[in-house]
């Protein structure tokens, strides 16, 4: 009888076993998946949003030195030309970074792409507006109402990539800790399973070994008598 029980508590411990490695490659593979969500915000949503907001603070910078530049007799069409492409050429940059990690619509990178061609194309026509009359004022004047809506138009759509990589990252963000708060519930559920095992296990264990130490009572038959010396 003892030795059942001990077979018996022996495979139970076999099922605490294959629960306790079970959950060990759980929590691996879990955690490699938090890692996953901690890079996938990284590579795509955090770069893609501080690109556009880079590219932002790019166009508001050049917005506010067009005056100085355009209105200056010491620079040239040539020199204000390089000025132009060398600031495009940075915002080019970003935006190759933004197309390979944008999740968004395909649609809206064109929209991007686009919007800074046509601003490129309004700046150089302010260039050629302004050289007759370099003033700051008449620079001032046409900047209004030849670049300004083509500025607005492209502040939108950086304003509209930005949010959108913020939503993306918030998503995967959110989908983190609902695993985080299921694998939490697991381990807790786990946990106490395997105190529950380890209780039981060595209560029963226990009480089958001393069974086995209990000294038997020998029953004499009552047709038969102890024989005398």
């Amino acid at each position: 009888m003892f030795g059942k029980d001990v077979e018996k508590k022996a495979n139970r411990g076999t099922v605490m076993c294959f629960l306790v490695a079970v959950y060990t490659v759980t929590s691996i593979v879990f955690l490699l998946q938090v890692n996953q969500y901690t890079q996938d915000i990284y590579d795509f949503p955090y770069l893609v949003s501080s690109q556009a907001r880079i590219m932002k603070s790019r166009l508001y910078d050049f917005r506010s030195l067009t005056p100085v530049l355009f209105s200056s007799k010491d620079l040239n069409s040539a020199q204000l030309e390089n000025a132009l492409k060398t600031q495009e050429s940075l915002q080019h940059q970003s935006i190759v970074i933004i197309e390979d990690r944008y999740r968004g619509k395909p649609e809206e990178l064109q929209e991007l792409k686009d919007a800074l061609a046509e601003i490129g194309q309004k700046r150089r026509e302010l260039v050629d507006r302004t050289r007759g009359e370099p003033t700051v004022e008449n620079v001032i004047t046409l900047y209004n109402q030849i670049v300004e809506p083509a500025f607005i138009h492209f502040d939108d759509i950086l304003d509209r990539i930005a949010t959108n990589a913020d939503q993306r990252g918030s998503d995967i963000k959110e989908k983190s800790d609902r695993n985080i708060y299921g694998f939490v519930i697991c381990t807790i559920l786990m946990g106490i399973l395997l105190l529950w095992f380890i209780y039981t296990g060595s209560r029963d264990l226990n009480r089958a070994y001393l069974k086995g130490l209990k000294p038997r009572v020998w029953q004499i038959p009552a047709n038969k008598k102890l024989s005398t010396l």
